[in-house]
């Protein structure tokens, strides 16, 4: 599939999960959730075990989370072959190691490991989590096919631009050796996020930097557009994610 039908195919895919998840489907009800769920087992999971299985670090000290969001969420996934699964389940996202986590909504309290599976990424074409808002994800080997393991949050999706950000958070413990610590009394272990945004045009995957200069040269294919956007946000302060938000759409 050429990338500007993966494109559409996506966007499409994004729609059809988004609008479902206000809709009450009658379809499941039909089905045993035992069997509904052994049956997802087979299609799109695998049961968690050893190191694979959700751990929470609990230790109250450490910052950030290894989480997306830090409770099971409501949301959807779409398969490959554009299945949507989304009533009577909810979702939880490990930043960590890229994992996508799925159980039944009325499991949600429960602390069986039976009760939980890692999602099959090679048959998932996105997913979307229901938090603040729907966030919604694409495995990047949609865009670039070095990226495998890998899952997208999308920003912006349209065919001429579309904008991704990647979160890639680590475990780091605290540095000893780091003085300002030490002096602030901070010695806490942390999970990191480290962020990487790309832009995809023209059937191209680049990443793009938060400085002015590096988002002129991956977007010289509109260098009018960026220099009125630059123009009359001189007064913007920062150029950060709302910024390039802006910016994108702006070129759409």
């Amino acid at each position: 599939m050429s990338g500007m039908r993966n494109l559409k195919h996506l966007a499409l895919a994004i729609s059809v999960s988004i609008s479902s998840i206000s809709i009450v489907s009658s379809q499941t009800a039909t089905v045993g959730m035992g069997q509904e769920f052994k049956q997802l087992s087979g299609e799109i999971g695998i049961r968690q075990s050893g190191f694979e299985g959700i751990q929470t670090y609990s230790n109250p000290t450490v910052k950030g989370s290894q989480f997306f969001y830090p409770g099971w969420s409501k949301g959807s996934v779409t398969t490959n072959d554009n299945q949507l699964i989304s009533d009577n389940y909810v979702f939880v996202f490990d930043k960590v190691r890229q994992l996508l986590f799925i159980k039944e909504a009325d499991k949600v309290n429960s602390d069986d490991p039976n009760d939980v599976l890692i999602v099959d990424q090679s048959k998932v074409l996105l997913f979307t989590l229901n938090t603040d808002k729907p966030h919604n994800f694409a495995k990047a080997t949609l865009y670039d096919s070095s990226l495998n393991g890998k899952f997208f949050e999308i920003l912006i999706q349209n065919e001429n631009y579309s904008l991704f950000k990647f979160t890639q958070t680590t475990f780091e413990k605290a540095d000893k050796g780091d003085m300002v610590a030490v002096k602030n009394g901070d010695f806490s272990d942390a999970f990191v996020d480290h962020t990487t945004y790309y832009i995809y045009h023209n059937h191209q995957l680049q990443k793009v930097g938060l400085h002015e200069n590096n988002i002129r040269k991956v977007l010289s294919d509109d260098k009018s557009k960026v220099n009125d956007y630059f123009n009359l946000h001189t007064s913007d302060g920062e150029i950060n994610e709302d910024f390039l938000v802006g910016l994108v759409s702006s070129l759409n």
